[in-house]
């Protein structure tokens, strides 16, 4: 016989020989009272069964996951057992959609989401790897279990940082444009023309998405007045000031000032030409 169960059966007949022991000594007691007694025992009883069933098996997992956009990412399901485990079902479950990313089923172990990898070791773990984690993966994650020494389930919460994506920069003779690709969150975009702070110049910046990763699309234009120079456009993450995402843009020169350029080229050539004829 199993050590657990041999401490269950203990447990039970120490109970019911104190029961038997509390009404032998108190048989002159009002017949009420001895059945409130004999309620409070069995519940006594069924707390002690029970506190011992669920020591049997148990589940760790971290309660928190914080990722860096992109990056590969594991949680891991660990049982610790008192006991000869067989696991009937074991899972990690999204939370918010009750989809089974992970699931193994006492006979093979089913991995129905491509972008998701699973790995199984018998009666010992389940682990669940996003192979490039997005702000979309973000969320609470449940593991539960199913086996012959009960049910049990913990949870996980994956959190993502900041996605700076990437960023591409036009220009035209009267305005600048900066845009940022695939980031998270949607962020503040500034203006520096050199040094000088010039964010309020700028058009209201626009936005779009969440796409399905949830990540956000933001453009910027800037009016330049055709005036030449270096533009810097920054993407101020709101979670993390001290480090943005900065583009140079090089303004061009304006067509208008090219073309009195070559005209006063062209008046020079023709002066020169009457004087050496």
């Amino acid at each position: 016989m199993a050590e657990s169960t041999q401490l269950q059966l203990v447990a039970i007949i120490l109970t019911l020989r104190t029961i038997s022991e509390f009404s032998s000594a108190h048989v002159y007691f009002d017949p009420k009272m001895g059945v409130i007694t004999a309620a409070v025992f069995f519940l006594f009883l069924f707390a002690v069964v029970t506190s011992t069933t669920n020591g049997l098996v148990e589940l760790h997992a971290n309660k928190v996951v914080t990722a860096q956009c992109h990056s590969r990412v594991t949680l891991h399901c660990n049982i610790s057992s008192l006991n000869d485990l067989s696991v009937m079902l074991l899972t990690w479950i999204h939370e918010k959609t009750g989809e089974n990313l992970c699931l193994f089923d006492s006979k093979e172990l089913h991995e129905p989401d491509a972008r998701i990898l699973c790995s199984y070791r018998p009666e010992k773990q389940l682990a669940l790897t996003f192979k490039n984690v997005s702000p979309s993966h973000q969320g609470t994650y449940i593991c539960k279990l199913r086996s012959n020494q009960g049910m049990k389930h913990v949870s996980s919460v994956v959190k993502v940082q900041e996605c700076h994506g990437t960023a591409e920069q036009h220009s035209s003779p009267s305005q600048v444009q900066c845009h940022f690709h695939g980031v998270y969150p949607q962020g503040e975009v500034h203006w520096f023309f050199h040094k000088k702070n010039v964010t309020l110049d700028a058009t209201p910046a626009t936005c779009t998405g969440p796409d399905h990763k949830g990540l956000y699309n933001v453009t910027s234009n800037l009016h330049t007045d055709k005036t030449t120079g270096n533009y810097t456009c920054s993407l101020w993450i709101p979670i993390n000031r001290d480090c943005p995402v900065n583009i140079k843009v090089r303004m061009p020169p304006s067509s208008r000032a090219a073309s009195r350029h070559i005209v006063g080229l062209g008046w020079a050539l023709l002066h020169i030409w009457r004087l050496i004829v």
